[in-house]
């Protein structure tokens, strides 16, 4: 029975490392799709910091492979990443209301605008904003583990760490 426990553990640890991976690489390749096919349709507070969610497509991204980074974050960049997270979160719930008109007009287009905006700025934010308010959490629901020792080293400004050559 504590196998079954076990490998049923693993299965959730790794459904979630695949979800928030697959959450950051969809970002990843919408945030240049938008750009080569008229982001100029954007304007005010989103147009500004969209540019910037790549920074959290790949936060999302590194953490699924390496989530003992959770970890590793000094202040300044657990900072950076929560203020980011947060407003990537606010710019997708002030769709909301385009969404639900989308969804009345076009129920297919519209449930999969909304199913993006859930994946990409509710499930990722909340991922990289745990990640930066509870690292050692985030870490062990990741399946990696946050000494205190890994606590304490620097991490270069993307939050993996640093070689010697830095």
């Amino acid at each position: 029975m504590f196998s079954q426990i076990h490998k049923s553990q693993e299965r959730r640890i790794r459904m979630i490392r695949l979800a928030l991976f697959a959450s950051g690489a969809s970002l990843a390749v919408y945030v240049p799709y938008k750009y080569a096919t008229g982001l100029n349709a954007y304007e005010g507070f989103y147009a500004l910091l969209f540019p910037f969610s790549i920074l959290l497509a790949v936060t999302g991204m590194a953490l699924a492979f390496r989530p003992q980074i959770a970890g590793r974050s000094n202040l300044s960049v657990r900072v950076a990443g929560s203020a980011l997270a947060l407003l990537w979160m606010v710019a997708g719930m002030a769709c909301a209301k385009s969404l639900a008109a989308t969804i009345a007009a076009h129920p297919a287009a519209g449930l999969l605008a909304t199913f993006q905006m859930l994946v990409q700025h509710l499930f990722l934010s909340l991922a990289v904003l745990g990640a930066a308010l509870f690292p050692k959490k985030m870490a062990r629901l990741l399946g990696g583990t946050a000494s205190s020792a890994s606590v304490r080293q620097p991490i270069g400004a993307l939050g993996l760490p640093q070689n010697s050559c830095s």
